[in-house]
């Protein structure tokens, strides 16, 4: 989509602005699901819906991050995600791997 591209491009205090507590959480949201469409990524899903759901607060610790690190860093691919890595593909294949393995020992 090339959201995440322009929007890494901006310098820091248009970042800063875009990401304003009321309207912020529109681009939190549109940077989130545009790293799912490009990466599907398990943690960019994540933040997503959680931009959808509490995008105030997704936008304040965006908003934060993009202050004292200059990038989205929290639930998107490459970012802090609290050990939640991986691809959405590869997320359902370790369950269905999972799943046989406790079927096997039954």
């Amino acid at each position: 989509m090339g959201f995440c591209d322009w929007f890494d491009k901006q310098d820091k205090t248009i970042k800063i602005v875009l990401l304003i507590p009321f309207w912020g959480w529109i681009f939190s949201f549109l940077y989130r699901l545009d790293k799912f469409i490009s990466n599907r990524d398990i943690a960019s899903l994540i933040g997503w819906i959680l931009a959808l759901v509490i995008g105030f607060i997704v936008s304040l610790v965006d908003l934060i991050t993009i202050a004292t690190e200059n990038k989205i860093m929290f639930l998107v691919s490459g970012g802090e995600n609290f050990g939640i890595n991986g691809t959405v593909d590869s997320f359902s294949e370790t369950n269905n791997e999972k799943n046989e393995d406790k079927k096997e020992n039954e």
